[in-house]
């Protein structure tokens, strides 16, 4: 079987946008606050102690509880993830701190970079730094690209030509991103 038929196996598995309950109306000022609060749990907050996947699929649900449009983790994600060597198997029926953080890592990436690539960058990732230096460059993109993100909010929620093309240009910067980033990932390849 290809690498790109197993992508599109292990993507045709996971829960889709569409099968989020919708949320309820909220205003620019709560999105605003809502952004800037979004944090991940502290490394060293992180059970030190191995899990079982229900244990994991709570922890990363209760790090992910405000973000309105996640597609929740599920336990045929985390195995349809290790099948592929994605994820590390789980030690036993356990799962280490390496394991939430590898997640972690998925959890953001997998809707912007196909499944495959993320592996190759937690495989780059592994051999750049321990599990706590890469927790952490997590932590730090994910924050810098929030706190981008709140520059760009548009001012007022009642201007919806300034609203529309903000999405515009929201929706496009993050697909130059996407494309960048693979890019990256390319040349890092080479190297």
């Amino acid at each position: 079987m290809t690498k790109r038929k197993k992508n599109q196996e292990i993507e045709a598995e996971e829960p889709t946008i569409e099968g989020i309950k919708a949320a309820a109306p909220f205003s620019l000022e709560e999105l605003r606050a809502d952004i800037a609060a979004r944090e991940l749990i502290d490394y060293e907050l992180l059970p030190y102690i191995d899990l079982y996947m229900d244990q994991i699929i709570t922890l990363m649900s209760e790090q992910n509880k405000d973000e309105r449009h996640r597609v929740p983790l599920t336990s045929s994600m985390i195995n349809n993830y290790t099948k592929p060597g994605v994820l590390q198997r789980a030690q036993g029926k356990r799962y280490t701190r390496d394991h939430l953080v590898d997640l972690t890592l998925l959890i953001y990436l997998k809707e912007v970079m196909p499944i495959a690539n993320i592996g190759e960058l937690r495989q780059l990732l592994a051999e750049a730094g321990d599990p706590a230096w890469r927790y952490r460059n997590i932590s730090e993109a994910l924050s810098r690209g929030r706190k981008g993100i709140l520059d760009l909010l548009p001012q007022e929620a009642g201007n919806q030509e300034e609203l529309v093309l903000q999405i515009l240009r929201l929706g496009l910067f993050s697909y130059v991103a996407r494309q960048t980033a693979l890019d990256l990932l390319d040349l890092a390849r080479q190297e």
